[in-house]
């Protein structure tokens, strides 16, 4: 039996709408230029000015920018320790609606779960607490 902590997703991003401003943080990329010349950012890639919900509409679209977020899962590895090889992982979410500029910073990232080590696990084995993230 896998035991590792893990963050409530739910509870994180009430946080995240409870500070001031937050949401319309989350509205500035509607206001940005369009060059479709140009990939400087997420919101200028396919994916985020075609994808579509279940009502075949846009989910990215300037009506709903502050409740449709778009989330980056990333997994990054750390050493804990000072002259050791113990590995820690970390699987956290950025919010793509906000600014680059705010995206990745502490107090807007969603930690999702710790990875213990002192190894990091085998890719198949990443499943176990990519699983317990997607329920």
């Amino acid at each position: 039996m896998l035991i590792f902590p893990i963050t409530n997703i739910k509870c994180r991003l009430q946080q995240l709408y409870n500070k001031k401003g937050f949401e319309e943080l989350c509205q500035k990329w509607t206001d940005r230029p369009n060059n479709d010349q140009e990939l400087i950012d997420i919101y200028d890639r396919r994916i985020w000015k075609t994808f579509k919900n279940s009502d075949n509409q846009l989910f990215f679209r300037q009506q709903v920018s502050d409740s449709h977020l778009g989330i980056m899962l990333n997994l990054d590895w750390f050493q804990p320790y000072n002259n050791s090889q113990y590995s820690v992982g970390v699987m956290y979410g950025i919010i793509c609606n906000l600014p680059r500029s705010e995206r990745f910073k502490t107090s807007n990232i969603i930690t999702l779960t710790v990875i213990p080590g002192p190894d990091k696990p085998k890719l198949h084995q990443l499943n176990y607490y990519l699983a317990s993230v997607i329920d």
